[in-house]
């Protein structure tokens, strides 16, 4: 009779997709898992047990670990999974998307970064800092062009040529007034 060989190689972890992987916050993970190899036993997916909240921005680490019929471990493998926010989504309902927010230097769960009362988008359209709540918005911009014209007693509202782009129009009793950016 011959010898009988004890099996002493442990198998081998091999994660599925990408390492660090990333999820936008809000959406579902679904653990791509992992292959192990042995040599002895037949090739097979695994699972981890770790737990991914995407309802909250961070890095999580998934755990990857087991062992083969014979009982050898396998050396634990981790992938990272980074919650983010999805660059197109508005986290905050400003009306300007994450990406926009994070190049303007804003808070994109915020609509007013800079607590100033005035929302990020209003001081965007005016021109005025999303950080700074010294700064507040008006409508008069640097380079702006401000063209007053007409009685309106009657009621006439003509505009002048050349006003298609005025960015606000005022009308009185006895005037008519536009800001032109």
């Amino acid at each position: 009779i011959g010898e009988v060989k004890r099996d002493t190689t442990p198998p081998v972890i091999t994660l599925n997709g990408e390492n660090p992987q990333e999820v936008y916050k809000g959406t579902p993970y679904t653990d791509p898992g992992a292959l192990v190899t042995d040599n002895i036993d037949a090739p097979r997916t695994i699972f981890s047990g770790g737990a991914v909240d995407t309802l909250v921005e961070g890095s999580y680490n998934v755990p990857y670990e087991t062992s083969d019929l014979a009982g050898n471990a396998a050396t634990p493998v981790t992938r990272t999974v980074n919650v983010v926010l999805d660059p197109d989504a508005d986290e905050d309902g400003d009306g300007l998307t994450n990406e926009q927010e994070k190049k303007l230097g804003s808070n994109p769960y915020s609509s007013d970064s800079d607590n100033d009362a005035f929302s990020d988008a209003l001081e965007v359209y005016f021109g005025s800092s999303l950080t700074d709540d010294q700064e507040t918005p008006n409508s008069i911009r640097e380079g702006a062009e401000v063209f007053g014209w007409g009685d309106n007693s009657t009621g006439a509202l003509n505009v002048p040529a050349g006003l298609a782009d005025a960015i606000e129009v005022a009308a009185g009793l006895r005037a008519t007034s536009a800001v032109r950016g």
